[in-house]
């Protein structure tokens, strides 16, 4: 990491990142009293987290294992509690559902319904499950399937919201040239009014491209030119100019997105990715676990992202994996592949059709289990939610839990004739997330965390996309939050820019409400995960019938079934070729096999009780016996011995 020289810094500037220093640390007890105000006190911390989790698991061994996965960048140990029945069955071959929270450090829910998700299965007998004809029960689904649980994948950057001054920051610690300067972490947010929170700067200039929004001065939109609109203001992050290269809080402390950093979609370019694929140690443990746990057969991820509240629409043919694209061979795909290089061949980047109806499914039963309402909000490229659907054919699942206040309906403006929409100005993006920047200078709306190659982060307390969005959530921080949600607007005598005024949205306040407001909702969030357990695939050797034909022959006919909802294997696992088909195996011992295979194979089978038939022709003796032998690496195995 690059030390900053204060020989580079304006006389100015140096004196006032010095005061900061020594104001931001004598007033540490008065920002640890705002955290209570904002709710963070009510979330269980990195240290709590590891006295809890040793706690519980150590009361219930018989059914639970706590393993330690990796250790990340800043030394905190990443942990799995493993819970399932122990008897003759490995764990490990099961059935299994993997839920997974943090890997966007900044949500704080997730962690709080692993938690609540562990103490449920490890303390209840028969937790509430969806009433259901023929739902499994509690002691059945931990007979047969298994539940990995990792609360917090990425505890370095979940602690640094339990730090003073809150910013908006999302990466780890790792030192990134953002501005590609040749050196690191040189410019960084200060806290300049010492309210102990990293909000926006405001300045009045007609060369900006914000404009006050007419409702309420203290929040802004973009201004229109094409409908006489005047800019008013330039939007700055709080902060000063360190390096002195005219930008402002270009390239702060750290880091790596861990949500980015996964191979599917990943952007090699940017540099909050990572220098490359799963370059970070919590996201190779995370990794790691699950390439070394085939039976993982749903992954349910809690972070922002959420294809479970309204579902998801995207689909594809089921021709394979090719089929994004222009056929190879037609004029079209000719053109394509001159252009692309590819033989016109494209990445898969939406649900195979086949697959749909199974997402479409699991997302109704969780509306109907949570009554969680709200938009889909889609995976950042490089996530792990997607690459374990599209590199391994693993349906992911994402729930972000709560998705905001109440929204409160208004009426529409009056639509004056002669108005319509301005062809030129794109729609805001629905879905945005406290935390993500844009790529305009200085607030501009974008897609992407940094703005260009080097470009200054977009202040996320400026506003969001939508206006009315900024009004509904200034009303929640005005009712729910008394105030604290949002700094008001005060003057302040910038050391380069002059007069300005700080102020804006916390951050995060879109992502994390108080913690009383996640405790309702996370009964639900565990019934819907003993909900999505029994819809795993489970199968079993169903029915056997043995037919003596005479002089020592044998018929023995097996119908192997599915129990369970889930298929074996979604068709996109197929297209990927990282599903093993199950294996049927006969065991003969003494006996002679005059007809069929003693080894056969199901590539894939169909849920909700569909079976394959199986017939061989024996000679033995009779009232000898023969073992059949299921084994399906995403729904377990089973055997059942045959006499003859």
């Amino acid at each position: 990491m690059s030390r900053l020289s204060f020989s580079n810094l304006p006389l100015r500037t140096a004196v006032l990142f010095l005061f900061l220093v020594v104001a931001t640390w004598s007033s540490s007890s008065r920002i640890h009293a705002q955290a209570k105000d904002l709710g963070w006190s009510g979330y269980t911390s990195s240290d709590e987290l590891n006295s809890t989790l040793a706690e519980i698991v150590q009361q219930n061994a018989d059914r639970a294992r706590l393993r330690q996965i990796g250790t990340s960048g800043e030394g905190r140990p990443l942990w799995m509690v493993e819970i399932g029945r122990r008897d003759r069955r490995n764990p490990d071959e099961r059935p299994a559902l993997l839920v997974v929270a943090g890997v966007d450090g900044t949500h704080l829910p997730g962690t709080e319904a692993c938690l609540s998700l562990i103490k449920n299965a490890l303390t209840r007998n028969d937790p509430a499950q969806e009433e259901e004809s023929g739902s499994p029960d509690f002691s059945t689904l931990l007979s047969k399937n298994t539940l990995y649980v990792i609360p917090r994948i990425n505890p370095d950057v979940t602690e640094h919201l339990f730090r003073w001054p809150l910013s908006d920051r999302k990466t780890n610690t790792r030192p990134v040239d953002n501005d590609r300067d040749g050196t690191t972490d040189e410019d960084g947010p200060e806290d300049l009014n010492g309210d102990g929170v990293i909000t926006s700067m405001r300045k009045r200039d007609p060369a900006g491209s914000e404009m006050a929004h007419e409702k309420d001065p203290r929040l802004h939109k973009k201004s229109s030119q094409t409908k006489g609109e005047v800019s008013t203001y330039k939007i700055y992050p709080e902060g000063i100019d360190n390096d002195g290269d005219g930008e402002i809080n270009e390239d702060g402390p750290g880091g790596v997105e861990l949500n980015r950093n996964f191979p599917f979609q990943y952007d090699l370019h940017d540099p909050a990715t990572g220098p490359h694929q799963i370059s970070e140690p919590e996201s190779r443990a995370l990794a790691d676990f699950f390439l070394s746990h085939r039976n993982i057969a749903a992954v349910l991820v809690y972070g922002p992202e959420d294809n479970l509240v309204a579902g998801t629409k995207s689909t594809r043919g089921s021709g394979g994996p090719s089929s994004g694209g222009p056929r190879a061979g037609t004029r079209a795909g000719r053109g394509e592949a001159a252009r692309s290089g590819f033989g016109g061949r494209q990445p898969v980047t939406s649900i195979a059709a086949d697959d749909l109806p199974y997402f479409t499914y699991m997302a109704e039963k969780y509306q109907e289990i949570t009554k969680a309402t709200g938009k889909s909000v889609p995976s950042p490229a490089g996530s792990f939610l997607n690459w374990v659907y599209y590199h391994y054919g693993i349906p992911g699942l994402g729930a972000s839990i709560w998705s905001g206040p109440p929204k409160k309906t208004e009426e529409p403006d009056e639509v004056k004739e002669g108005d319509s929409p301005d062809p030129k100005e794109p729609e805001a993006r629905p879905g945005r997330q406290e935390g993500e920047r844009g790529d305009r200078e200085f607030g501009g709306r974008g897609r992407g965390r940094r703005g260009g190659r080097g470009a200054p982060p977009m202040p996320p307390s400026a506003g969001g996309d939508s206006p009315d969005e900024d009004q509904q959530w200034l009303a929640y921080s005005t009712d729910r939050l008394l105030g604290e949600g949002f700094v008001d607007w005060s003057p302040y005598d910038h050391p380069t820019l002059g007069e300005v005024e700080i102020g804006g949205f916390v951050p995060f306040l879109r992502l994390n409400p108080p913690a009383d407001d996640i405790t309702p909702l996370l009964d639900s969030q565990v019934r819907f995960v003993w909900t999505l357990m029994g819809l795993l695939p489970n199968v079993s050797v169903e029915k056997t019938d043995v037919v003596e034909k005479g002089s020592g022959l044998f018929e023995v006919n097996v119908t192997v079934r599915n129990n369970g909802y889930l298929p074996t294997a979604l068709r996109h696992g197929l297209a990927t070729r990282q599903m093993r088909p199950i294996q049927v195996e006969l065991l003969l011992g003494e006996q002679k096999l005059l007809a069929g295979d003693a080894k056969r194979r199901i590539d894939r089978l169909e849920g909700s009780g569909k079976t394959s038939d199986h017939s061989w022709l024996i000679q033995g003796k009779k009232g000898s016996s023969v073992l059949i032998k299921v084994t399906s690496r995403k729904g377990g195995s089973s055997r059942v011995e045959v006499r003859l």
